[in-house]
């Protein structure tokens, strides 16, 4: 491809990001079997117009998100992805990135202007606030919040060959209080929720109250080294928009941990694509 028809496609990104959001929001996926559907079926199964639903699954053909036959429209390996009983589904992160963090990038450039978060100015509650509070209800954040916290249990057992852990301690508020002499502490996906030095201010609390031989698991995405597309990147501009913090590489993480008096004892990637940091008192 062409520079110029790639800088072009990545411009129109965002219209492929929200027609994928509403084709998982209709169900369109969960709603179409194993044969094919004319689009006035599909339409009124799901309840939308019909002209409007043949304009959105033509589009989405044209990148292979379902496929056009003369008997209708049919499911392609990509659009199978979106079912919610798909053993790889990715309904969950296509119906939640899709609708509030699809409107904090619309306040980028506010972002980078001024340096800090802009999600509660649209919202009123910081993100992590405004999370719970939408998990306490039936719904795909509460089903997004569970499904992500199953799959990194299942991730991090796999990656100690199913070993059980006694003493496990996961700690949903870093700087908050800590139960002390614990065999296990698990920080997972919060230490990048913190600038430089509020997350040396947990590391320093979790490593006063382990005994000589308690371990910290440390589990979070790593910003590569090299130079390339990285996930991790845009996971940093996303922190950056939504609550603040930054990503790091593991070199950045282990940096931190040496000012708390921490040692790294070993690495493991985990199946989530995540990375996991073993640390011990030093």
């Amino acid at each position: 491809m062409q520079d110029s028809a790639q800088l072009r496609l990545w411009i129109f990104g965002f219209q492929i990001s929200q027609a994928i959001h509403v084709a998982a929001r209709l169900g369109l996926a969960d709603l179409l079997e194993e044969h094919a559907l004319t689009v006035a079926a599909l339409a009124d199964r799901a309840g939308c117009n019909h002209d409007a639903l043949l304009r959105l699954l033509r589009a989405l053909a044209g990148i292979g998100l379902f496929a056009e036959t003369p008997e209708g429209f049919v499911h392609t390996s990509m659009s199978r992805l979106l079912r919610r009983d798909h053993p790889h589904s990715q309904f969950l992160a296509a119906s939640v990135y899709g609708a509030e963090h699809y409107g904090a990038w619309g306040d980028l450039w506010q972002a980078i202007g001024s340096g800090e978060a802009v999600f509660q100015q649209r919202h009123g509650l910081d993100y992590y606030d405004y999370l719970a509070h939408r998990a306490k209800v039936p719904g795909v954040y509460r089903d997004y919040q569970a499904r992500d916290e199953a799959l990194r249990t299942v991730a991090v057992q796999a990656a100690y060959d199913g070993c059980a852990f006694d003493g496990w301690v996961e700690v949903d508020e870093p700087n908050g209080e800590w139960v002390a002499n614990a065999d296990t502490y698990v920080l997972s996906h919060r230490l990048h929720r913190l600038d430089d030095a509020p997350a040396i201010a947990a590391l320093t609390r979790c490593r006063q109250v382990m005994h000589p031989d308690s371990r910290l698991l440390v589990i979070e995405l790593m910003l590569h080294e090299q130079p390339g597309f990285d996930p991790g990147r845009w996971m940093d501009l996303n922190s950056l928009l939504l609550c603040g913090g930054r990503e790091r590489s593991q070199a950045g993480y282990v940096a931190l941990a040496e000012r708390a008096e921490l040692r790294l004892l070993g690495t493991r990637q985990l199946s989530t694509g995540m990375t996991l940091l073993e640390f011990r008192p030093a």
